[in-house]
Order: C-alpha cells, then sequence, then structure tokens
C-alpha cells in the first residue's frame, strides 16, 4: 500500500497516528507519548539541515520505531516478565555496559520463584543477553518489513534497523554507531527519552538526562550550538505544556 495512495479515503498519517496510541500502552506510557515524541524530534529537526523529505520521513520513523514490540514481547516476557514494566522502568536508564546490567539483573525473572530467578539471572550473563539481542533484532526486521509493505522507501525502512543502535556502538545490532546512525533515529533517540523526563520532572530534567547521555545512547549532532541550546528544549514544548496539547 503505498504512502500516498490517493484513492484511500484514510490517509496513512492519520491511520499511524491512531495506532501510536496502542503503541503507548505498549511502552507503559501515557497515550500521545509517542505524538509527543514526533512533536519534540519535528522542532529539534528545525535546527539541522536534514533536506526536503526529511519532516515526512521523521514522522514515519517516530509513528512506526516502537510498532515492532509485538516481535520482541515473547523474548522480553521469557526473561524479565512484564515486558510493558520493563519498557516503562527502562527509559530512567542509559541501557548499555554497567547499567544495563544491573537493571536486567533486577528485573530478570519478575514474578517467578527465586531459583527460576537465580537461573535465568546466571544464563542471561553466560549468554550475555543473546536471545535478547536476537528478540530486538526481529523487533527492527517486523517494523522494517511493515515500512516496506506501506511503501515509505528505503530512508524509512533502513532507518528503522538501526532503532537499537547507539552513539557508543554498544547497541543492536552492535559495531554501528556514530555518523552510521540514520539522523532520523538520532532525533527518534533523543525525544523519545527526553518527552518522558520532561512530562515527569519538567524541562530541567529533560536537557540534563540529555546532556549525561551525550555520547552514549544520545546521537544527536551536539556540535551544532542552536541544539546545544536549552531554549532549543523550552521551544519544542510551547504548544504542549506541562507534556500535554
Amino acid at each position: 500500500m503505498p504512502a500516498d495512495d490517493a484513492d484511500s479515503r484514510l490517509r496513512l498519517g492519520d491511520l499511524l497516528a491512531a495506532f501510536s496510541l496502542a503503541t503507548d500502552l505498549g511502552l507503559g506510557q501515557p497515550m500521545e507519548h509517542v505524538l509527543r515524541s514526533w512533536l519534540i524530534a519535528s522542532r529539534m529537526a528545525d535546527h539541522l539541515d536534514l533536506g526536503e523529505d526529511a519532516p515526512a520521513s521523521l514522522f514515519y520513523v517516530m509513528m512506526l520505531a516502537w510498532v515492532g514490540c509485538v516481535a520482541d514481547t515473547p523474548e522480553v516476557a521469557s526473561w524479565f516478565g512484564d515486558d510493558i514494566a520493563f519498557r516503562r522502568d527502562g527509559y530512567a536508564v542509559d541501557l548499555a555496559a554497567l547499567p544495563l546490567l544491573g537493571f536486567s539483573l533486577r528485573r530478570v525473572g519478575t514474578g517467578s520463584p527465586p531459583l527460576s530467578r537465580l537461573r535465568l539471572a546466571t544464563n542471561l550473563i553466560v549468554t550475555g543477553g543473546k536471545a535478547v539481542e536476537r528478540g530486538l533484532m526481529s523487533h527492527c526486521l517486523t517494523t522494517g518489513r511493515m515500512a516496506d509493505r506501506l511503501g515509505l522507501g528505503g530512508t524509512v525502512c533502513d532507518a528503522l534497523q538501526q532503532v537499537f543502535t547507539r552513539w557508543d556502538a554498544k547497541g543492536v545490532p552492535g559495531g554501528i554507531g556514530g555518523e552510521e546512525i540514520s539522523p532520523l533515529i538520532r532525533l527518534f533517540h533523543l525525544a523519545d527519552v527526553v518527552e518522558v523526563h520532561h512530562r515527569a520532572d519538567g524541562l530541567a530534567a529533560a536537557v540534563d538526562v540529555a546532556r549525561t547521555r551525550r555520547g552514549g545512547s544520545s546521537t544527536l549532532p551536539w556540535s551544532t550550538p542552536s541544539v546545544r541550546s536549552p531554549t532549543t528544549f523550552s521551544r519544542a514544548w510551547t504548544c504542549c505544556p506541562n507534556g500535554t496539547h
């Protein structure tokens, strides 16, 4: 189904925006988290020279990035119990290295008997979380294929393969980082996290989490002065004070 299907009475953008409300629930976030994240990302993109097609591509990436949760849910739930709670609580942690290990071990086998939790924790350490990594790869494949079937083109489909990458190349797939990551995904990484922190704790918290994760999960080109400025963040919420619209 092409994205610009003139015969359809329902616009693809409207359909995906509505679908994103269900995605919010799967992330353990209030409804319109994804839409607010897109608003933030689009305001940030105004300060970057990404080309005339970038706004549309960014919208589709933001709407679809978390849709693949349906693919990784069985794996995440088998290791950590409540997959929604796992995703919700993950926003508070920079998920790499020791913070990721500590976060995972605290939640592994949630709801299971102690011996079962110990067995899962041991397996998680011994295998290096390879099973979880495969689940994340399935997530990316699912969103990429969905975007392809919707006729969204290579820019969107390719970007969606990088949802779990990190600037420091410690994400999934491993070894991909820095400038190799699509600018659309860099904006997604930033907006998805700062929306949660802004809504919960205000502008200062949003700016702080963006700065503390710089060079790790954060992939926005912070060398751009207008992007570094807290004013840029503030303006991103001018039409949705207190996290609403």
